[in-house]
């Protein structure tokens, strides 16, 4: 009967595996119905090849390594269990991290896929706009900003042409920075100041009202540099030569512009002039530079333009002469 059992479960593995022939088959599964013992043991052999799909088996096997087998079946069942039960465990956390994955890639793509935004003002005409961050932005005539429906990243990026006033939502985490075309940029510290960025890129200049601001630039090393102002000073830079200067400036006469007036302080009239042409869509042409040497004190505010050359001829020695179309968009007069 000992050696009759010591064949059996020499056959059991291959009866599992489905590698005994028809006779030996048979004998296993009259063994198997001798007593609910064999069919414990049976079972438990069953169930462990189950659990691992083993795809081999010792050929060669005794009785005390059989019941060595069947007890490490049993113990990797045991960890098959707690697999399963870590594998419950980690479906119940996947949805909130699926969730976080989800948000995280669709914010980034969301950065990526931002819908730039522009703006801008006619000649003769200024606009107030509010940038996504509250920002107040006056535009003055002539001038166009472009932004981003909405600020991501770590920065609040605009690209000027022309000139604007800010007055800048605080957002310490994410300054706020006006580009220009002149490879030079306007970075926020504070507040409100003045934007003036030639169209042609050939030089910008910012007047700081108040708070902080600095302009990042490229020196005459090539290299990115960045000058502070305080509120007060006027930072202009000019591309071709790389150079920055910083000057005391009456902010007020500088951003009058903003208000709807034109705010002149002993103001060369060469200074008028150019405020005038943005601010009434004209252009002057100087043909006696003498008049360059006078200028002009004064509050100018909704006046038709013809009352302002008026008084600009009474108060400043000069003449002006309506001529014919200029560049086809605006009047010309002549000045001498």
């Amino acid at each position: 009967m000992k050696h009759d059992n010591e064949q059996i479960e020499h056959l059991l593995p291959l009866y599992y595996e489905g590698k005994l022939d028809e006779e030996k088959e048979e004998r296993v599964k009259d063994w198997l119905a001798l007593s609910d013992e064999h069919r414990a043991i049976g079972e438990s052999i069953a169930e462990a090849y189950r659990a691992m799909d083993c795809l081999c088996v010792l050929q060669h096997i005794d009785t005390s390594k059989a019941l060595a087998r069947v007890n490490g079946r049993l113990r990797r069942q045991r960890f098959l269990l707690w697999l399963r039960r870590l594998e419950r465990v980690a479906a119940i956390l996947f949805m909130p991290l699926a969730v976080v994955a989800f948000l995280l890639f669709y914010r980034g793509s969301d950065h990526r896929h931002v819908t730039m935004l522009s703006y801008a003002t006619k000649p003769g005409v200024t606009a107030t706009l509010t940038l996504p961050d509250s920002t107040e932005v006056v535009l003055n005539s002539d001038s166009r900003i472009s932004y981003p429906e909405r600020f991501t990243g770590d920065e609040r990026r605009v690209e000027l042409e022309g000139e604007a006033y800010f007055a800048v939502a605080k957002d310490g985490e994410h300054p706020f920075v006006v580009g220009t075309s002149a490879r030079a940029d306007i970075k926020v510290y504070g507040t409100r100041f003045n934007v003036e960025a030639d169209r042609t890129g050939h030089w910008v200049r910012a007047t700081l009202e108040e708070g902080a601001i600095a302009m990042e630039y490229v020196d005459g090393d090539r290299q990115w540099t960045e000058r502070h102002i305080v509120p007060g000073e006027e930072i202009s830079y000019r591309a071709a030569q790389h150079e920055v200067s910083v000057r005391k400036v009456e902010v007020d006469v500088v951003t009058s512009w903003k208000d709807g007036r034109l705010l002149f302080r002993n103001t060369p009239v060469k200074e008028v002039l150019k405020t005038l042409a943005k601010r009434y869509n004209v252009e002057f042409e100087v043909v006696d530079e003498r008049v360059y040497k006078n200028s002009f004190t004064g509050v100018l505010e909704k006046q038709r333009l013809e009352n302002v050359l008026e008084i600009l001829k009474i108060s400043s020695d000069m003449n002006f002469k309506p001529a014919t179309q200029g560049n086809g968009y605006c009047e010309k007069y002549i000045v001498y």
